[in-house]
């Protein structure tokens, strides 16, 4: 045994030494970082959904250069884990530079009659990986090694459920909004059963970044830096349906 330790130790001294100088003599090997972001488009910015109707269908694209598999899904906007939707294809694969529709169907409508409620429809595109048998994409260079960065987005769009026979209209209720005055700046009210999406809010010349929506049947406050002052009105925008905006609209803050 003792005899055993004395030949090993000498022979594990040696390759530590060696190994670098066989790595020496080895060409230089660049090392390249590549940063590569996947994402697919939307043909919309907000989906209405109808209980009752047969579906309402988007279309995805593709603006990359090789194929994608384009992942789609309906999420709660609560942080729950179930939804009564269902999407039509949920995967496929989608080329370079084309386009295909899928179709979100209602399995359960447990939504509220008497308002809209919010989902967010999500689609993801998956790139191939190395090897896989639908990678078109060319190997790299001899000579070179690359640090593949690769940074898949998410993207996701508001999906409202719209009962039929809703009190007034969208556009009416975007007009009709109650704002008061608020110990950091001001409170919106909205009174009617429509989410009411906010653009821009400008108060005595102040603007608001990234105003947000108000639920049906709500308020929310929004900051003002340094207080409304005296101001005794404000300036606002709403995003419609079609993913538009508003005509400015003039309130009183009460």
């Amino acid at each position: 045994m003792k005899n055993t330790h004395i030949t090993r130790a000498p022979l594990f001294l040696a390759l530590i030494f060696v190994m670098p100088s066989a790595s020496s003599a080895e060409p230089q090997t660049k090392l390249e970082q590549k940063t590569t972001t996947y994402s697919v488009g939307l043909s919309a910015t907000r989906l209405i959904y109808t209980p009752g109707s047969t579906g309402v269908s988007v279309t995805i694209n593709n603006p990359n250069d090789f194929p994608v598999l384009a992942q789609s899904e309906v999420s709660p906007d609560d942080g729950g884990s179930r939804v009564p939707f269902s999407v039509t294809p949920p995967l496929f694969r989608l080329d370079a530079g084309q386009q295909s529709r899928v179709r979100i169907i209602m399995t359960g409508d447990s939504s509220p009659k008497d308002r809209e409620s919010l989902n967010w429809f999500c689609v993801t595109g998956i790139p191939p990986e190395k090897g896989d048998a639908w990678d078109e994409r060319k190997d790299a260079k001899n000579g070179s090694a690359t640090l593949d960065v690769k940074v898949k987005l998410r993207q996701c769009i508001k999906l409202f459920t719209r009962p039929a026979g809703l009190s007034s209209t969208p556009e009416a209720a975007s007009s009709e909004l109650t704002w008061y005055r608020d110990a950091k700046g001001v409170r919106a009210m909205n009174n009617s059963p429509y989410f009411i999406n906010l653009k821009t809010i400008s108060v005595g010349g102040k603007s608001i970044d990234a105003p947000d929506y108000i639920a049906p049947f709500s308020s929310r406050i929004y900051t003002v830096s340094g207080g409304t002052g005296p101001a005794s009105e404000l300036k606002y925008v709403v995003i419609n349906d079609l993913g538009g905006d508003s005509a400015q609209v003039t309130a009183r803050i009460q």
